[in-house]
């Protein structure tokens, strides 16, 4: 069955959205409170959260797909598509590094 939920952080609404599967990821990713139902008119969205390194570095990561096609391809002998995901991941790696 498919439900409504928003999640509450500081007053605010942070996410929102239909689904069992959503809203779990939601609260992991956001922290907050989950409460069932429409988000309630009044509540809105905090200026421009800030994301944290992890957060960002999720969104620039090459898709796993890609890292599956290469390692086909390193199995049959070619490492290059394999080299070139590594590289990718580092890059990423650089650009939000642990803090």
């Amino acid at each position: 069955m498919i439900k409504k939920y928003h999640v509450v952080k500081d007053g605010y609404v942070i996410a929102s959205g239909e689904s069992h599967e959503d809203h779990i990821e939601n609260v992991l990713t956001y922290g907050g409170e989950l409460r069932m139902g429409e988000a309630p008119s009044g509540l809105s969205p905090p200026p421009n959260p800030e994301k944290t390194y992890s957060q960002k570095r999720r969104e620039e990561y090459p898709p796993i797909s890609d890292f599956i096609d290469a390692m086909y391809w390193k199995e049959r002998g070619d490492d290059s598509k394999y080299v070139a995901y590594l590289n990718q991941c580092d890059e990423v790696k650089k650009k939000f590094p642990k803090t």
